[in-house]
């Protein structure tokens, strides 16, 4: 489930193309949540999984009334708090994407994916010092986000022209295995 995250510019480009997708795996899965659900109610793991399966398919609006309605049943749940912002920010809501993120880390402050996710938000808003702390905080949880350093060196070295600390963060990144944005890089003569 939380491995939703990638880097900023595939994001972006799903983002853009609406990424709807119509999975018969993904429509079994929500039928077998919708009779879970006929059976017990409240079962908010079927909500939350039937959110998910929702947010696959593309249908944000449904993948969030099922996130609503765990925080209904677990108003604690970081992780349906965390889900339903990366709908939010699917949808374009920034602001409310942020919002939940923030709720997810106050209930979750150790799970480095909310801050990077929400780093990204930042990041559409124009706001970088707050998307770096993100990133910063995210790596810092968990040193081998290599989407992360990529984002941080794509922020220094697009939005801040400081292309020594970009190529910092992009080598990092190559370091875990991912060097198209570093070798992009030193082929455009940035590092």
């Amino acid at each position: 489930m939380k491995r939703l995250i990638i880097s900023m510019i595939l994001l972006l480009t799903i983002w853009q193309s609406g990424c709807a997708t119509s999975d018969p795996q993904i429509d079994r899965a929500i039928e077998g949540y919708n009779k879970e659900l006929e059976l017990n109610p409240k079962n908010f793991k079927a909500f939350g999984n039937r959110g998910i399966a929702f947010h696959q398919k593309g249908d944000f609006d449904s993948a969030i009334k099922d996130y609503n309605k765990v925080l209904k049943l677990d108003p604690n749940d970081a992780k349906a708090y965390s889900s339903r912002g990366l709908a939010y920010y699917e949808m374009g809501d920034l602001d409310n994407a942020i919002r939940d993120l923030n709720k997810a880390i106050e209930l979750n402050p150790i799970d480095s994916e909310n801050y990077y996710n929400r780093g990204i938000a930042f990041s559409h808003k124009g706001n970088i010092d707050k998307a770096i702390q993100d990133y910063n905080q995210s790596v810092k949880l968990d040193p081998g986000n290599m989407d992360a350093y990529n984002n941080l060196g794509f922020l220094y070295i697009t939005k801040i022209k400081y292309n020594t600390k970009g190529c910092f963060y992009f080598k990092k990144a190559c370091q875990l295995g991912e060097c198209r944005n570093y070798n992009m890089a030193k082929k455009r003569g940035l590092c």
